[in-house]
């Protein structure tokens, strides 16, 4: 990627942050506006340190087609961060995709060079770690604390119930952790695990419509700022909405009328006649728009539409964008905690119990300590936090928004700077020069 996009190496200095990422475009705003903070908390500047960044890849499931060469090209654009230079790619299992089976094969040294970075975070003890793991495990999670343990068992013991573990639990990344993944983050606890649970955070079936999603949540101008000064993000964005959000949505997909966040279809078998019949028909005919017109302009069928995909499909309908605002939560539970922002009566940190998952919805939870133990218990001590009463306050919600988009647009701006400089650097023009020359 450097070919078309030159680039100086990062700092070797490291913000005392570990973050597990599927690199979807939620993921990459909450690093950026967690990126952001950190550096400001610590009074450094964001271009001088990064934090250790790992991305894991399923190319069976999600990966697929030119998905994950988007999320790359993402990642270079708005993290300014490039894949085997500043981070490296776990999958675990092989694959036919060209760029995985080199991910899959190189998975032992890559391995390596992530707990080497991470054990470097540990030379430091007077700072505590913190570890974001908002992507599912795969039994990477637990490979990587094996190979801290084995290779850098110093360090490991800096690490050993030493840091703050907050991990997002929206379903699909729940049950795609392994049990040994659970192990690790035990391991890893040095306090209550935070559980982020955006559905959680904003109010359960209280919370304001405007939280739904990034396309509800987001304010009027983002967009046209992030399209007028960054359109290179823009572009790419929308280009991977298409092709990875558009198939979240597309007919044969298994929870599309789901109900209960258990794999089922809610749909009566006329229903399901009409459907065939239809709409289906229109997703590869006449583009995915047709198609989620089509299914909201038929109401017997809009009602069955499981709840979480049903912003994305009106979204689509109406050629916008939309995307899960899921991941950044973790940013707006560390910025409101933050003594510096003011904000710790906006939080409620919840009490503390023993965490729990259901291994088959996803869904989570913290048991009292003091009730029968929970049959899907982790046995770690955590805490969910929410949004002090009440959540529908609409002037908290907007202060929230106002700080998440002046993280994320103030770390883009940082990286497109780093770029063009890099671009007008004698190495940056010789490589583009190359390029062009080769095209």
């Amino acid at each position: 990627m450097s070919s078309f996009l030159p680039k100086t190496k990062f700092s070797d200095k490291r913000l005392p942050m570990v973050i597990i990422s599927d690199f979807e475009p939620d993921d990459l705003m909450a690093i950026a506006q967690l990126w952001s903070w950190k550096a400001k908390q610590l009074g450094v500047h964001e271009e001088e340190v990064r934090p250790v960044v790992v991305m894991v890849a399923d190319f069976y499931r999600k990966d697929r087609g030119t998905v994950f060469e988007k999320k790359l090209l993402m990642a270079r654009l708005m993290l300014g961060l490039e894949v085997n230079v500043d981070y490296r790619v776990l999958t675990h299992e092989p694959t036919k995709h060209p760029l995985g089976k080199d991910a899959y094969d190189g998975y032992a040294p890559s391995l390596a060079h992530a707990a080497a970075e991470i054990a470097g975070l540990a030379n430091d003890t007077t700072r505590e770690v913190e570890w974001y793991i908002i992507a599912p495990g795969h039994g990477h999670l637990n490979a990587l604390a094996k190979k801290l343990e084995a290779s850098h068992p110093e360090q490991w013991k800096n690490l050993h119930y030493k840091c703050q573990v907050v991990t997002y639990t929206g379903s699909f990344n729940s049950r795609q952790h392994f049990p040994d993944d659970f192990v690790a983050m035990r391991n890893l606890c040095g306090g209550a695990l935070v559980d982020i649970s955006k559905f959680v955070f904003f109010g359960r079936d209280h919370a304001h419509p405007m939280t739904t999603s990034v396309n509800t949540f987001a304010s009027d101008e983002l967009a046209a700022q992030v399209s007028r000064e960054f359109p290179r993000v823009s572009a790419i964005l929308r280009e991977f909405n298409n092709e990875f959000t558009g198939a979240l949505i597309d007919p044969w997909n298994m929870r599309l009328f789901s109900g209960h966040g258990r794999m089922s279809d809610t749909r009566t078998q006329d229903e399901i006649n009409r459907f065939v019949k239809d709409i289906e028909p229109l997703y590869l005919s006449q583009g995915v728009q047709a198609y989620a017109q089509a299914l909201m302009n038929a109401p017997e069928l809009w009602a069955k539409v499981a709840k979480p995909k049903r912003s994305t499909v009106a979204a689509f309908a109406t050629g916008t964008m939309d995307m899960p605002l899921c991941d950044q939560v973790c940013f707006a539970f560390q910025w409101l905690r933050d003594p510096a922002s003011g904000k710790a009566a906006y939080l409620n940190v919840g009490d503390e119990g023993y965490w729990w998952v259901d291994p088959e919805s996803g869904f989570s939870g913290v048991q009292d300590y003091t009730l029968p133990r929970h049959q899907f218990s982790k046995d770690i001590s955590a805490i969910q936090p929410t949004l002090s009463a009440p959540v529908e306050d609409q002037a908290k919600l907007l202060e929230i928004r106002a700080t998440m988009e002046e993280r994320l647009t103030s770390h883009i701006r940082c990286v497109q700077q780093c770029l063009a400089r890099d671009v007008a650097s004698p190495d940056g023009a010789a490589a583009q020069e190359a390029t062009q020359e080769g095209a």
